[in-house]
Formats: structure tokens, C-alpha cells, sequence
């Protein structure tokens, strides 16, 4: 009884420690471009984010980049990021042992989905779809704990975290058809007001979205944000994206229309976006687990549909909606991370047919079942890391600080700097989080949606523009700067 407590608690431990460490090993060090940038600067300054705000992102950001004392503060959100996929694995290995999966084969299957290229390498950057990944897990795996023992407070407890999920990353209502599916699997175990109370914890749950308006009132009534005193209207990127304190802003920023997720809920039911599947998913399961792992996966899969099919479909459902969404979403750039749910599930029945393998192995030969999945796995796992082990290259990756070290000798305390997506969230992280961009002020846009301001800006400051693209301007010239390596030219008249 020692020795298979001892395992339980080894392969718990190794569940959970051993992604952590991997993850935090190649976590970015600092500020990074992108959406990552942005997502290292809003929380800190309790800012508002791109649509669809994110405010449970924000605000665990806000207590994980104030209270650890070591770190800069990107990294700190990027050390949440990795913690909350670890969790995501952690939850992995104990949705297994809810479907008998023994303690080798859990803690194995979470390790071959840590060491993943696409988990790995977004689990050790700034990525609200890490802490989305690690909300969904938690739900999938209450949901099993409670198609094996119906409770109410299971279901209320699902309840509330699924709310709360919503307003971390409006993904998590793609995990809700699947979730009630295994909900009716157990109907009759089901009361009325059991239900009706849990509908009310997953509403107090999404009401964390009242922060955006709360916030944006508060950003604008201090004039928080900077371009504000250049005449420009609020709702810029960073303190009041969208300006949600009015019903449109809020309705805007909620709904994320400016980006189309209708057109993306719609392509679920197409059949030309399943055609995609192929080669835009597909190819990368491959690439992800290995021709081993996916076959081990099958025959969990179908083991698990043989004991409980709602219980499969509703996995599978929960885990998959994901994909053809991103597949239909068109604005989206980085489709990958959209794929985290489904990876976890593919791993889940990765541990059950890792179990059923190893279970068929001679009981005289009880050792060899005790850790075959340990072995089987973990040597995939051991392949995949070594596969993947560029991504600790990451860490060495200081492009985005440098940039901002750029800006700061290139051009006068008092600039304006108007830059598009990726250039302007680490030059926001320099303003507002370093503070080391003096009085620059940072606006965020293609040079030309700006052409009529510049007359009146350039009076009072020298402007300069960073942009991949070459810029041309109507009255203006655009001069290059000389002597660096990036892409910055002053307007002048």
C-alpha cells in the first residue's frame, strides 16, 4: 500500500513539476512583440485589452505581476502563463485516474502533451490561451469527476469556473456544448434548483466583464491615457481599448465585432472548413504527438466510447469546436493556439490507451504494469523535447527590449511615435511599465490613419514613425533614420 501511494504522489508530482520547469526553462525573458506585449502591459497598469477585453487575464496578471518580487515584469506574466499550463497538465493526470488510468500512464500522458511544440512553446510566452487551456482542463476534468460521482457541489463548482473562464477568453463557451453533453449523460441525477443555482455562478462568474466599463471610466476620468492629450478620441489600445464605459464601446469590445466572429461560428457548420483539416490541423497532430502516440490515442478513444459514448462525444466535442473556428477565423493569426483543448483531450485518451496497454500485460509481471506507461510514454515525451528543443531559444530572446533601447537613443524625449500592432505593445510596455520612454507618447496605427493630425502634432513635437511597410504621406516627407538597424523615419513638413 506504501509503494502505491508513493507512485500516486510520484507521478502527481512529476505532472505537474517537470512541465513547470520545462516551461519556465524557455520562457521569453522579457517584453515581446505582438499580442504577448500588449498582454505584458495591460495587466500591470490594469489597462483594458483588444477585444474581447480578457478582464480575468488582467486582473490575475495585475496580482501575479505586483506580488512576485523577482523578475521583470513581462516575465512574471509570462511565469503565470507557464504556471497555468503546467496546471493544464497537472489537471490532465487527474482527469486520467477519473478513467482508471494508472499513475504511470497519467503522469506520462501529461508529459508528452507538455513537451508538444505547440503547448511548449505557448506555454512559455505571454498567452492568454495558456490560462484558457488550463481553465478548460479544470472543467473537463470536474466534469469527470462528476459523471463518476454526481454532486451539486460539483456542478456548481464547474458552474462558476466555466463563468469565470468566459471572461478569461470567450473560447471557453465553445467548451460548453460539450460539457452539458456529459451533463446529460447523468440527467437524472440533475435537480432543478441544483441547476438553476449553478446557472446563476456561471452569470456571477462572466460578470467579471463589469470591469471593462468600471475601468474605462476610471482610465478616461483620470486622463490615464497619454493620446488623449494629442486630441484623439478615447478608446486607444492599452488603457481604454475601445472606450467600454459607453454601451457601444462595451458592446464593441465585448462582442469583438470588428473582427468578424460571426462569419467564424458560421464556418463550423461548412463543410469547406472541415476541408482545411488536412492540412491545417491534422498535419500538425502529427507533428505534435508522433505516429505512436496518435495510435494509442485511438484505441483510447475507442475504449472510452465503449464504457460511456456521451461521456467521448462530449470530450471530443468540448476539445475539437475549437478548431473549426479557428479554421473559419480569418483575423486570427496564430490558429495553433486554438488547438490547446483539442491536444488535451487527444492526450487524455493517449493515458487510457497507454492504461488498457499495459494493464494487458501478465499479472505476475506486476512491476512492468506499475511503470510501463511511465516507460512507453515517457520515452516519447523524452523524443518530443529533444525534437523540440529549439524552444529555449526563447529565452535568449531580447529582440523587443532592444527596440525599445532603440527608440530611446534614436529619437527626443518629447516624440511622438506612431507605430502599427507589433511595433507598438513593447513600445507600450517601455512607456507605461519601465517608464523609460520619458515623455514619448506611443500611438498605436498604420501611418496613414493619422495624416490629418500630424500638422497640428508636429507644432508641438517631432514625429516619427515605425513601420514595416514604406511610408508615404501626402504633404509630408518621410526621412530615415541612419545609423540603425530598424525600421523608424521622422515626418517632416
Amino acid at each position: 500500500m506504501r509503494l502505491r501511494s508513493y507512485d500516486t504522489w510520484a507521478a502527481a508530482a512529476a505532472a505537474f513539476v517537470v512541465p513547470l520547469v520545462a516551461f519556465l526553462a524557455a520562457a521569453h525573458p522579457g517584453v515581446d512583440f505582438w499580442d504577448s506585449g500588449e498582454m505584458q502591459t495591460v495587466p500591470y497598469i490594469l489597462g483594458i485589452a483588444h477585444p474581447t477585453g480578457f478582464p480575468t487575464f488582467t486582473l490575475l496578471g495585475w496580482l501575479f505581476s505586483h506580488a512576485l518580487p523577482f523578475g521583470n515584469v513581462a516575465w512574471r506574466i509570462t511565469a503565470m502563463c507557464a504556471l497555468g499550463m503546467a496546471l493544464a497538465c497537472y489537471f490532465l493526470y487527474r482527469a486520467s485516474r477519473e478513467l482508471d488510468v494508472d499513475p504511470a500512464s497519467a503522469a506520462g500522458a501529461a508529459l508528452v502533451f507538455a513537451f508538444g511544440s505547440i503547448v511548449w512553446t505557448h506555454a512559455s510566452r505571454t498567452e492568454v490561451h495558456a490560462i484558457a487551456t488550463m481553465f478548460a482542463a479544470l472543467l473537463l476534468w470536474l466534469a469527470l469527476r462528476w459523471w463518476r460521482a454526481p454532486s451539486a457541489a460539483l456542478l456548481c463548482a464547474g458552474a462558476l469556473i466555466a463563468g469565470i473562464a468566459t471572461a478569461n477568453h470567450t473560447v471557453a463557451v465553445l467548451l460548453l456544448p460539450g460539457l452539458l453533453l456529459i451533463l446529460a449523460g447523468r440527467h437524472r441525477m440533475l435537480q432543478w434548483r441544483h441547476l438553476a443555482f449553478a446557472i446563476l455562478l456561471y452569470a456571477a462568474g462572466v460578470s467579471l466583464y463589469a470591469y471593462l466599463p468600471v475601468r474605462s471610466a476610471i482610465v478616461f476620468s483620470a486622463q490615464k491615457d497619454p493620446t488623449l492629450a494629442l486630441g484623439l478620441p478615447p478608446g486607444r489600445p492599452f488603457w481604454d481599448n475601445d472606450h467600454p464605459s459607453t454601451v457601444a464601446g462595451f458592446r464593441t469590445e465585448v462582442s469583438g465585432s470588428e473582427f468578424a466572429p460571426g462569419s467564424s461560428l458560421a464556418a463550423i457548420f461548412m463543410p469547406r472548413t472541415y476541408a482545411r483539416m488536412p492540412d491545417a490541423y491534422f498535419s500538425r497532430l502529427a507533428d505534435e504527438f508522433g505516429p505512436i502516440a496518435l495510435v494509442l490515442a485511438l484505441g483510447g478513444a475507442i475504449a472510452l466510447a465503449r464504457s460511456g459514448v456521451l461521456l467521448a462525444l462530449g470530450l471530443v466535442l468540448a476539445g475539437f469546436l475549437p478548431v473549426p473556428f479557428a479554421l473559419g477565423y480569418s483575423a486570427e493569426s496564430d490558429i495553433e493556439r486554438y488547438f490547446l483543448p483539442s491536444l488535451w483531450v487527444i492526450a487524455l485518451f493517449i493515458a487510457v490507451g497507454t492504461s488498457r496497454m499495459v494493464g494487458m500485460i501478465d499479472a505476475r509481471y506486476a512491476f512492468a504494469r506499475r511503470i510501463g506507461g511511465i516507460v512507453v510514454l515517457g520515452l516519447l515525451a523524452a523524443m518530443l523535447a529533444y525534437g523540440n528543443r529549439g524552444t529555449i531559444d526563447q529565452r535568449y530572446d531580447d529582440a523587443a527590449s532592444r527596440f525599445i533601447g532603440e527608440i530611446r537613443t534614436r529619437t527626443p524625449a518629447n516624440a511622438i511615435i506612431v507605430a502599427n500592432w507589433n511595433y507598438a505593445t513593447p513600445l507600450a510596455y517601455g512607456s507605461y511599465v519601465e517608464r523609460s520612454l520619458g515623455n514619448r507618447v506611443i500611438v498605436t496605427g498604420w501611418p496613414t490613419d493619422y495624416e490629418m493630425m500630424y500638422f497640428a502634432w508636429l507644432r508641438l513635437r517631432p514625429v516619427f514613425i515605425v513601420s514595416s511597410s514604406p511610408v508615404e504621406l501626402k504633404g509630408f516627407v518621410t526621412k530615415p533614420l541612419e545609423h540603425t538597424n530598424e525600421p523608424i523615419v521622422q515626418v517632416v513638413r
